[in-house]
């Protein structure tokens, strides 16, 4: 009888400890301590996020040396393609007034000029005004325009910059060495050649009025006309634009009104 109630008793606290009700046989207000930290580290403050100290300045050579090779100045051109390159950088601007006072004859017979012979170029006068040039810049672009709108010359006209023909009343390119595209300015290769044509020549676009014939000279030149030029100046202060007249036989050759022109040259300093 004894065991039959000891065994009545082990059922009813089996059943009890496996119901559906989720009972365990403990009290359900009682948690584990495990629990209990859970619960707590849950419910506390969490530390604020620590932001990670700037990283230490570069040394100042470094940064120096970086930025030195940020705003390294181009090399000076060496080429003729090198001239247009570097003249596809941002530009800047000068200004000058050439003045060429009027002329009115020939010096025949003297230094390198011949004695007076019709038709054929014997004699010339040049004039030469010297304009500076910013230290290292590259002329990209020249732009002349006469102040006068009736410029007059006898019996032809031509304009030399730094040793290079940029424009001629007359087309003597024939008798002139190229450079580049460019034509050199020799006296000594026109000397004696006729010049009843009407051609011109220009390196650029020009407005060339004609012997003879009230006009405005103008002309503008760009850095592909004139990289030849533009390179052979590179180390150079100043550039001289002369004005040549040129005549053969009468005492009013070699001759040219006042002549003002505005000149304008775009360059780029590497």
């Amino acid at each position: 009888m004894r065991f039959l109630f000891v065994g009545l008793f082990m059922g009813f606290f089996w059943g009890c400890s496996n119901d559906e009700s989720g009972f365990n046989g403990r009290s359900p207000a009682t948690a584990s301590p495990k629990e209990d930290q859970n619960v707590e580290a849950k419910n506390s403050p969490q530390p604020a996020q620590q932001t990670p100290p700037p990283a230490p300045p570069s040394d100042p050579l470094v940064v120096a040396e970086e930025k030195a090779e940020e705003i390294a100045p181009l090399p000076a051109p060496a080429t003729l393609i090198d001239v247009v390159k570097t003249c596809e950088g941002p530009q800047e601007t000068m200004t000058e007034r050439l003045a060429y006072p009027p002329t009115n004859e020939c010096s025949f017979g003297q230094g390198d000029n011949l004695t007076a012979l019709d038709g054929v170029l014997r004699a010339k006068e040049e004039q030469r005004v010297p304009v500076t040039l910013p230290e290292g810049a590259v002329i990209c672009s020249i732009a002349l325009v006469s102040e006068t709108q009736s410029l007059l010359y006898d019996d032809a006209l031509a304009l030399v910059a730094g040793g290079y023909q940029l424009m001629s009343s007359v087309d003597n390119t024939s008798q002139l060495s190229e450079d580049g595209g460019l034509f050199l300015w020799d006296w000594t290769k026109v000397l004696d050649q006729p010049f009843g044509a009407n051609n011109s020549y220009c390196a650029g676009t020009c407005t060339i009025p004609g012997h003879d014939v009230a006009g405005r000279l103008q002309m503008s030149f760009t850095s592909e006309q004139l990289a030849p030029l533009s390179l052979s100046l590179v180390n150079e202060k100043t550039v001289d634009f002369t004005v040549v007249t040129m005549g053969d036989n009468d005492a009013g050759d070699c001759e040219h009104t006042d002549l003002n022109m505005d000149l304008t040259i775009q360059y780029v300093v590497p």
